[in-house]
């Protein structure tokens, strides 16, 4: 059963083109509102006013700040204390810093945070071990990642500190590979 018609890779493309276009033109138009719609309650609701007025006012300094930095280098601070503090800034660094050591842990075979078992519950299910993977190994990019370069003197500093301090004998140094 024909219909007549052939199909035309060229106009076929050219309405795709056409079609990202105006979804690329119009995409503020869906994005903005619906920024607008939930960041002023949210902003109302932490207390976050950024020396402005209302919240609504608070919301478009903190997008303009993001957009332009040289507009937004003068609120930074301001930006730092009312809005990255509250919102979870401090936790996601913890975490960032933990994955980093749980990484070091896997490539040296040593074992400092994890010895503790909420922290060794969490680097399994996150990083994993030698046996089975954790959520981060998914990601083929991280299964590549080698931290020891420098985390590893940070924390061999440490570990000649804490046997200084201590009072014995000072840890044996590993040979470079």
């Amino acid at each position: 059963m024909t219909y007549g018609g052939h199909f035309e890779l060229e106009s076929w493309l050219r309405s795709v083109v056409e079609l990202v276009f105006w979804l690329l033109l119009f995409l503020p138009f869906l994005v903005f509102p619906l920024l607008f719609l939930t960041l002023p309650p949210a902003f109302e609701a932490a207390g976050i006013t950024l020396g402005t007025a209302g919240a609504f006012q608070a919301v478009n300094l903190f997008l303009v700040a993001l957009l332009d930095p040289v507009k937004g280098a003068p609120i930074m601070q301001t930006i730092i204390a009312e809005v990255a503090l509250p919102l979870g800034l401090p936790p996601l660094i913890v975490a960032a810093a933990l994955i980093l050591v749980f990484f070091w842990e896997n490539e040296t075979d040593k074992v400092t945070l994890s010895k503790y078992a909420p922290l060794r519950a969490f680097k399994e299910v996150v990083v994993g071990n030698r046996e089975r993977a954790g959520i981060l190994m998914v990601v083929p990019v991280l299964k590549r990642i080698k931290v020891s370069g420098f985390i590893g003197p940070v924390f061999g500093a440490l570990e000649r500190l804490k046997h200084r301090i201590a009072g014995k004998s000072s840890p044996p140094t590993q040979k470079r590979r």
